[in-house]
């Protein structure tokens, strides 16, 4: 099950096809933070990287494979699930692009 459209390692996880890898250089570019922001989820098949609704399907994903843990391996989708979860969360770390015991001086990039 996979609530967006993943934007890397498509090789892994193909259910019902897909085009071909997609926002690889993000984070360089005109006015970019020369920091690698690829991967991550998009949206709603409208090409934004939205990490507020990621958050919160990430949570209600979280959730749903905590609380119907059998159900989701009985049907086959735990791995699905859980390497869903994981990259997402790898590529959050990643938009945290200074990590700071000062809040003010932590940055996150976020659409």
């Amino acid at each position: 099950m996979l609530t967006c459209s993943q934007t890397r390692d498509r090789q892994e996880v193909k259910p019902g096809g897909w085009r071909s890898d997609s926002h690889l250089q993000d984070g360089f570019g005109p006015g970019g933070t020369s920091k690698d922001l690829s991967g991550g989820l998009y949206d709603a098949g409208d090409h934004l990287k939205l990490h507020l609704p990621l958050t919160m399907t990430l949570a209600t994903l979280a959730l749903g494979a905590i609380e119907f843990e059998s159900s989701y391996r009985s049907t086959g989708q735990w791995d699905t699930a859980a390497a869903t979860l994981s990259r997402a969360a790898q590529y959050l770390i990643k938009c945290h692009i200074v990590a700071s015991n000062t809040p003010s001086s932590n940055q996150f990039v976020a659409q």
